[in-house]
């Protein structure tokens, strides 16, 4: 069971893979939620449940969990990609209409494209291509920042810990 979540400025998308919303399964998903929302301000939580399986209505807690943040925050909380049993539960709860659904993958790309472009997210590197310089001007053109041979920079390694006493 992995969770992984994604900041675009007050948004998060938080992305459950291979999860069972049982009992156990609906306390980690609480938890893991919880964990990516104190890192950062959110107000609006898109949750991709295209790997995600529900049991019974105890896994709808945790949905209703995350909308009643987001409202609290003034925002909303998106499902995407819900499963069919995810989608009826909602509808027998009469809750399908507390959420925005996303059901199709084009529209979900649409939504990640658009807050991509409204935080002015630079396109990814192609994988030949390596940054070796950068420089940045301020206005007076007096003073340069200049960063040189990035991909060659000294992150901490195994070695470099120990766990010794």
């Amino acid at each position: 069971m992995d969770f992984f979540s994604r900041y675009y400025d007050h948004t998060l998308i938080f992305k459950p893979k291979n999860v069972l919303l049982d009992d156990l399964g609906t306390l980690r998903f609480k938890r893991e939620l919880m964990m990516a929302l104190n890192k950062q301000e959110i107000k609006k939580i898109i949750i991709n449940l295209s790997t995600v399986k529900i049991q019974d209505n105890t896994g709808l807690s945790a949905l209703l969990f995350a909308r009643r943040y987001a409202l609290g925050k003034g925002g909303e909380c998106i499902l995407v990609l819900p499963q069919p049993k995810i989608t009826s539960l909602l509808k027998q709860a009469k809750l399908a209409k507390s959420f925005r659904i996303i059901d199709n993958e084009e529209e979900y790309e649409a939504l990640k494209k658009e807050l991509e472009e409204s935080l002015k997210i630079p396109e990814p590197l192609e994988d030949d291509e390596e940054v070796e310089e950068s420089i940045e001007e301020e206005n007076n053109g007096q003073d340069k920042i200049i960063l040189e041979d990035i991909s060659s920079t000294s992150l901490p390694k195994d070695d470099d810990f120990s766990f010794e006493e």
